[in-house]
Parts: structure tokens; C-alpha cells; sequence
């Protein structure tokens, strides 16, 4: 692999940093003397055999001993130009121990140099958000920025396995109440749709206009196909600007995003307007995301609906350590159409608790509670329609288990919705395989 002349300093100089910072906080509590500077010296001297010398003496017969001498030889290894015998040396050490964060500060190095800027970006991040050094977070920020400036491009794919579903999530009644009156459904319009398959990619490029202002125009695509028919095929195409600026503290953007949605490969739903997202840092570990959402909505065969949404929402993460977060959020949606009975608020809050154990599980725990209050008479109820929804669940998958790079998680999702329009009641258990990339 070969360097520029202004990137090989820049690289040098940032290694020797990450080395003082990751390698000698740590034993410092265990000599008496601060070793990480002495340690750096010598890699930059490739003095490798004294280096580790050094590192054994120091460590000892400490139970992490192993740990981090491995760790030593991923660090000579990026140096000798092995990179992906580094990768694989620190993949592995996180694999055993997620919150060792030497090995991602290197890992997250030796994807950039290799050119895995997707991956890289994804190990940046966390050192960035859950950093526990204010000057390994500035590391992890500057790098973010220069690879953005790098590749202003790429693009993704997403797969996955989606439940059956259909109006009322399968709900298992036959006869509904509304008001003094009560229905049957048929079984041909209860039937369901059979499992589904979701895919999925993303593309985006950013236009540079300063050091913190940028353009970026992206495209998301969307395609759902089920096994029993196409009444309940989706598919959606989305189109994107933003505009976006960052300052010390505060990232902006804003721009117009127009979205079409087709049903049963019928034209459904044509949606344009405004999005606009702010993200502030709150100390070390705590970051605040705020979101908006301004959009006109045109219904191809239901003039009806047509109307207005607005949606807004507000999310803290806290990040316990790079392998280890928990999200909070609240929000609401404002929907207008031609109907009162349609027309809606609704206000959601959630929780989301991911981790990454050591070993290579990655867990995350979610839940939800949503109210959806109607404002018009339910036709034939004489009262508005009031929805209360609660959603747990959990998403399992493992570092060792991939396809291709890709690692197979698994979702399910238990939904206990409670209205008052009984056709709406419903218990639903879904259950979701999914690809991932492996970072």
C-alpha cells in the first residue's frame, strides 16, 4: 500500500498519539513509571523485541497479560505493513473483550489504511460518542471529518426476512363492535400474507463547500415481496438533499426529501417536504439528537387522505463504552387529511439498550410505548378511535457467525396494541432475520 508524502506524517504522528493515550493510561496504575510514551519511541524506532520485552516485564503476571501483548503485535504488524494481519488480531481482541479500546482505536487505523472506510467510520464513531479521554474523542472526531473529505461518496445494502402482515396485524377475531353495530370478517380478508422479503439499498455523495458547510444528496430504495400474492407488496424510492454544517459542538442539516411508495406494484403514496436534524454533545458520553419533519402527502387512489405530517423527534444517548449504549427518545406526529376520523396525534417514547459482550454477543434490548388519539367520531363507534401501543423486544447476533461478511441478526418483537375500536385490538409476536455488516 503506498502513502502520499502529506499523509504518511499525519498517519505517524497520529499512531504515536493513539499508542501514549491507549497503551500508557492503562499502566499507569501498574508501574511506576508511565510506559506508553517509551513503548511508542521504540515502535517508531522498530525496536519491536525490546518493545515487547518491556511490555511483558511491566504487565507481569497479570490475567489481561495476554491481552494486550497480542494487542503489541497487531500494533507491529500495522507497522511492518501486515494490515490485515493487524485487522484479524484486533477483530479477535475485541471478540474476546468489546470494552478493550486500544484495539479499537488501532482497529479502526489499520480499516482506514486498507481502505474498509465504511467499517472504519462505524469504529470511529463509537470512540467518538462513548471516547472516555476528551483527546482520544478529538481523535476520533478529526478522523471522522477527514474521511468524510476523503470519500464524500458510497453506498449500501440491506436484506432481511420480514412476518407475515396485513390491516390489523392478523388479529384472530372474527366479529368486530362498532358502537350498536357488529360486523364478521371473512376469512379471505383476514388471510395473511405469508413471510416476506425485504431489500433494500442506499447511495449518497457530499459536496464539499467549506471546511464545516457540505451538500449531500442521497437516494434510499425499498423493495418488500411476500410469499402469498402481491396485495401487500411494498416498495418505496426516496430522494434527498441536505445541507449540512459543523461547528465545535453543534452538527446541522436541513434540506428537501420527496418520497414515492407503491402498493401491490400500484402507485400509493407520493410524500414531499422538509427534514432537518441537529446533534449537540452533552459531556463525555452523552449526545442529543433532534429531528424534524414537514411533509405533504398525496394518496394515488384515496383523495381522502390526502393532507399534512408533521413529526419531531428528540433522542439522548449515553454511551457506557464503545461496545455498550442506551437510548432514550420521545416524539409525536401531527396528521391531517380530508377526514376527522382520520386525522391523528400521536406521541411516542422508547428505549433501546445494545451491547456487545465479551465473547462476540451483541444484544440489544428495546421497548416502546406509543398513544395514538384520533380526533374525529370513529364511523359507526360515536367516539374518536384512542390506540395505546406497547412494543418489547430484543435483536441477537454473534461476531462469529457471518455470510460473506455479513452477520446474520435475528429481531422479535412483541406489539400489544389496546384501542377502543376492537378491530383494531391485537396481540402480535414478529420475528425478523436480517444481514448486517460485520464492522
Amino acid at each position: 500500500m503506498q502513502f502520499s508524502r502529506r499523509t504518511t506524517p499525519i498517519l505517524f504522528a497520529g499512531l504515536v498519539l493513539v499508542f501514549v493515550l491507549t497503551a500508557a493510561i492503562p499502566f499507569k496504575t501498574y508501574a511506576q513509571d508511565d510506559i506508553g510514551p517509551v513503548l511508542a519511541q521504540m515502535l517508531a524506532e522498530a525496536r519491536y523485541g525490546q518493545a515487547r520485552a518491556l511490555l511483558s516485564q511491566t504487565l507481569g503476571d497479570r490475567p489481561d497479560a495476554a491481552l494486550h501483548l497480542a494487542h503489541l503485535e497487531g500494533v507491529i504488524a500495522m507497522r511492518q505493513g501486515r494490515m490485515q494481519e493487524a485487522i484479524a488480531v484486533f477483530r479477535a481482541l475485541l471478540a474476546i473483550k468489546p470494552d478493550f479500546i486500544p484495539a479499537r482505536v488501532e482497529l479502526a487505523h489499520a480499516l482506514r489504511l486498507s481502505g474498509a472506510y465504511d467499517a472504519a467510520f462505524h469504529h470511529y464513531e463509537l470512540l467518538a460518542e462513548g471516547g472516555v479521554h476528551p483527546a482520544l474523542r478529538q481523535m476520533a472526531t478529526g478522523a471522522l471529518n477527514a474521511m468524510r473529505a476523503e470519500r464524500p461518496y458510497g453506498a449500501s445494502v440491506r436484506f432481511s426476512v420480514v412476518p407475515s402482515s396485513n390491516f390489523n396485524k392478523g388479529s384472530g377475531q372474527e366479529t368486530f363492535e362498532a358502537g350498536d353495530l357488529v360486523f364478521s370478517i371473512d376469512e379471505a380478508s383476514r388471510a395473511k400474507s405469508g413471510v416476506g422479503i425485504a431489500f433494500g439499498t442506499t447511495a449518497f455523495n457530499t459536496f464539499t463547500l467549506t471546511d464545516t458547510n457540505s451538500i449531500t444528496a442521497s437516494v434510499d430504495a425499498d423493495v418488500t415481496k411476500y410469499a402469498e400474492g402481491a396485495e401487500a407488496d411494498f416498495a418505496a424510492l426516496e430522494g434527498s438533499l441536505a445541507f449540512t454544517t459543523r461547528g465545535d459542538n453543534l452538527t446541522f442539516a436541513v434540506g428537501p426529501v420527496a418520497e414515492h411508495q407503491w402498493s401491490n406494484w400500484e402507485p400509493y403514496l407520493a410524500r414531499y417536504g422538509v427534514r432537518s436534524q441537529a446533534s449537540v454533545p452533552l459531556g463525555p458520553r452523552d449526545i442529543v439528537t433532534a429531528s424534524f419533519e414537514a411533509l405533504a402527502q398525496d394518496y394515488a387512489e384515496a383523495d381522502y387522505r390526502d393532507g399534512s405530517r408533521l413529526t419531531g423527534t428528540i433522542a439522548l444517548k449515553h454511551a457506557l463504552s464503545p461496545a455498550a449504549s442506551i437510548s432514550i427518545s420521545a416524539g409525536g406526529t401531527l396528521e391531517r387529511t380530508q377526514r376527522p376520523h382520520l386525522d391523528h396525534n400521536d406521541f411516542v417514547v422508547g428505549m433501546v439498550l445494545r451491547n456487545e459482550w465479551d465473547g462476540g454477543l451483541i444484544t440489544s434490548l428495546f421497548g416502546s410505548y406509543e398513544h395514538h388519539n384520533y380526533l374525529g367520531d370513529y364511523p359507526g363507534v360515536g367516539e374518536p378511535r384512542n390506540d395505546h401501543r406497547i412494543s418489547v423486544g430484543t435483536t441477537l447476533s454473534h461476531r462469529d457467525l457471518n455470510i460473506a461478511g455479513f452477520m446474520p441478526q435475528i429481531t422479535y418483537r412483541y406489539s400489544r396494541q389496546i384501542s377502543n375500536v376492537s378491530f383494531f385490538d391485537y396481540d402480535s409476536h414478529d420475528v425478523s432475520l436480517s444481514l448486517t455488516q460485520n464492522f
